[in-house]
């Protein structure tokens, strides 16, 4: 299971730094998690999250350095399964209690 951090959308506004990516399911097009790069780092790894409202998923998309999630409206962040491979997750959502 890979570490990530699970920022509140309702804290304060990203770092100026950070460079976000937008995970969208490919199939309904549901905004899902947008992962903020933080800092550079040596690592990199191919994420992709499952949707809660149509059981589909994103696209895969590489991630490099550090990096924390902010789920959008009406996600909730269950976790990141590792598919085999230490460099290849899985984010699982499921919808927000509140969303």
């Amino acid at each position: 299971m890979v570490e990530f951090f699970e920022k509140d959308p309702a804290e304060s506004k990203d770092p100026i730094n950070a460079e976000p990516l937008q995970l969208d399911c490919s199939s309904c097009g549901a905004a899902l998690v947008k992962v903020m790069k933080k800092q550079d780092a040596p690592t990199s790894i191919t994420i992709k999250a499952n949707c809660c409202f149509c059981g589909d998923s994103s696209f895969s998309q590489q991630v490099s350095g550090a990096f924390y999630m902010v789920p959008s409206n009406g996600v909730q962040l269950v976790g990141a399964v590792d598919m085999g491979n230490p460099k290849n997750f899985v984010i699982d959502t499921k919808e927000a209690e509140n969303g």
